[in-house]
This record gives structure tokens, sequence and C-alpha cells, in this order.
């Protein structure tokens, strides 16, 4: 009763980020602990760092968190979300439990490839694109940011390239691992071109 709190934005830069990373969740008010929020660390959600970016902004990230902590975090969450063949990536997966990421070696694996959340990828980097766009060129990150730009515009476009293999009409076409036998026997192909929701 009667109680306030600091409010969502400070939640966000105080408690939520961990690591580079927003957390999936955690529990606040705890009977006997000593702290008031106990963050859940494992598993790694793909989509609160994609839409938890995209709506606080690229911009507002950097600023809580240090030049480039947006791009930073696109980049982690490629290690362990990023659905790929060899090098290129597709796409992104749910969570680090989906068996994506890259491997040793520098390549993507492929768990499972969801159309949402790739989607939802694809709206965070035009939102970096859109803001890393505006640093000036006498600003003393520039040289960096042009270096950002340049992966986020060609994880754009690969992802924008891989996401149409999820159409229903090109999905039978692809050898996605865990693919439906005799997907097409299963869901006819009709006029319309939805997307499935998942590789697999």
């Amino acid at each position: 009763k009667n109680r306030t709190t600091s409010g969502l934005l400070s939640f966000f830069r105080n408690l939520a980020w961990h690591k580079g990373e927003f957390v999936q969740g955690g529990r606040a008010d705890v009977p006997g602990s000593t702290s008031e929020w106990m963050p859940n660390l494992q598993p790694k959600a793909v989509d609160v760092n994609t839409w938890g970016i995209t709506a606080l902004g690229p911009q507002q990230i950097d600023a809580w968190f240090g030049p480039g902590a947006a791009y930073q975090n696109w980049q982690q969450v490629k290690q362990w979300g990023g659905y790929g063949i060899g090098k290129t990536l597709w796409g992104v997966g749910f969570s680090d439990q989906d068996g994506n990421g890259i491997d040793a070696s520098g390549n993507y694996r492929q768990g499972i490839l969801s159309t949402e959340w790739t989607a939802g990828a694809i709206t965070m980097l035009r939102s970096m694109i859109a803001y890393y766009q505006t640093i000036s060129p006498e600003s003393s990150q520039y040289g960096e940011v042009r270096r950002f730009l340049e992966t986020l515009k060609q994880d754009e476009q690969s992802m924008l390239a891989a996401i149409i293999k999820m159409r229903v009409d090109t999905y039978a076409t692809v050898d996605f691992p865990g693919q439906p036998k005799r997907y097409r026997q299963l869901l006819p192909i009709g006029q319309t071109r939805p997307y499935v929701y998942a590789s697999k």
C-alpha cells in the first residue's frame, strides 16, 4: 500500500541491464532477501534486448551505458542468439536455449529461426542505423561509428534476404533443420503469402 518506485526508466537503467544486456526477468521484494531485485540471468531472451533498445532508443542506451553500448549489445546477442549459415547471419531465435549462436570457428549455428523475432531485430537495427548516422564527423567516435554502420547495414540486408525464406511458398524450398516432413502436403500453398512462425 502507498508504495512508490523509482520508475521504469530507473529500473531499466539500474536493475534490468546486466553486463551489456537486458535480463529477461527477475524477482522483486523476495521475503528475507537483502536485495529489492534479484535478476534471472538464464535463460537469455532475444526480444528483451531488441525491443528494449528499440523502445528506449539507441541514443538513450549509449547515454546511459557509454558510446556504442547499443551496438555492442547487438554483437553480444548474435553470439548466443544469431542463426545463420557459415558466417552469414539469417536472423535470430528466441533465447540462448535454441542451439543458435556463433561457434568457435566463427560460424553461425542453425537451431531455430524466428520470423517474428528476426523482424524485431531488423527494427532494432534500423533504429541504430538512424541514430548512428546522426553522429557528426567532428565527433571523436565518428570513425568507430562508421564501422558500426557498415556492420549494421550488412546485418540488416542479410536478415531481410533470409526472412523471405520463411514465407510459406519459399519455406519448402530451403532445407531448414527440423522442417516438418511432407511440409507441402501438411500446408497447401494458396494465393496468400504468409510467413511461417519459426523454422521448425
